[in-house]
């Protein structure tokens, strides 16, 4: 039996054995949606896998069946191996299989040639595409990114509502009295690229951030905090109070951007994904630039995530 040195088991954190014989592996369950996490936090924390297999389940493609994914670690010259596997349904267990190992490159070149002759069931995720079903297990208070839309649509507590301006790629959903607006890739693909949500406090909108950092596990690397130089003309509002928060998770995977504004004035939050693949052109470059002088009515200043902690809590 060949032996693989260096086998690594996962829950949250590695916990590494010494060199052993290739035996079966302990596979940790998760729940789904904790797979699904753990797999994006993966992609924001290694960038460009070298090979990447998404398997669909054969009777309802809007599953997958299995995630496996290698990174190359070009400074150890190792290859490591994260594997996702769903459990069987008749096992009544609501969640995934995981484990991580290392392997040789001749590992590595089999995976390779099972992407290469890939069933139209199967994608690559090494060049992953947002027309895919599974692509990026995010929600805002429970809306979900990776849910295709229909006129029946519901996400938790959220419905389907008329638009106050109907407009093409666009659906509108209510809980109690806040209110979403969801933009959609196109009518062809209806999966969510951008959710606008009215009425959203400060806090909540920072409360909110802060669970979205857990979610994906990666702290955004552009934050930019806008505040009132003078005093506005808005009543109730002061000189140092909020206007506009801007955050960019600016992951190194080549297929999309997470961008979090929220508006004070209006309390107004949006959510998008901006698509970063290389087919699809040049994308803006982020600089870190406060265009207000002296004497302009706003001031701004770019912050790292636990300058922000801190400010929110002096």
């Amino acid at each position: 039996m060949r032996a693989i040195c260096r086998v690594t088991i996962l829950s949250i954190f590695l916990l590494a054995t010494s060199c052993q014989a290739q035996e079966p592996i302990d596979f940790k369950h998760l729940s789904l949606e904790e797979a699904e996490t753990k797999y994006l936090s993966l992609l924001f924390r290694n960038g460009v896998p070298e090979i990447g297999l998404f398997t669909a389940d054969e009777e309802n493609a809007d599953y997958w069946k299995s995630l496996e994914v290698i990174w190359y670690d070009s400074s150890s010259h190792d290859y490591t191996l994260h594997r996702f596997e769903r459990v069987e349904p008749d096992k009544a267990l609501n969640g995934a299989y995981y484990h991580t190992q290392s392997i040789d490159s001749l590992e590595s070149l089999k995976l390779a040639n099972k992407v290469a002759h890939k069933s139209d069931a199967d994608r690559d995720l090494s060049v992953p595409s947002q027309n895919s079903i599974i692509y990026l297990p995010i929600k805002v208070w429970g809306v979900s990114f990776n849910q295709m839309i229909s006129d029946s649509t519901s996400f938790d507590t959220w419905h389907t509502t008329p638009c106050n301006r109907p407009r093409l790629g666009v659906a509108c959903f209510k809980f109690e009295e806040r209110q979403a607006e969801a933009g959609l890739f196109s009518r062809r693909n209806p999966r969510i690229r951008r959710i606008v949500m009215k009425g959203v406090s400060q806090e909540e909108a920072l409360d909110h951030l802060d669970s979205l950092v857990q979610d994906i596990q990666v702290e955004p690397e552009y934050i930019n905090w806008t505040t009132f130089a003078k005093k506005p003309l808005v009543h109730g509002y002061q000189i140092g109070d909020l206007f506009t928060l801007s955050v960019i998770f600016q992951s190194t995977y080549p297929a999309f951007r997470l961008i979090y504004t929220y508006r004070a004035l209006g309390g107004e939050l949006e959510v998008k994904i901006q698509n970063t693949r290389p087919d699809y052109g040049p994308q803006p470059k982020r600089k870190k630039f406060c265009a207000f002088g002296p004497n302009s009515d706003y001031a701004c200043e770019f912050l790292d995530y636990p300058s922000l902690l801190a400010k929110r809590n002096p």
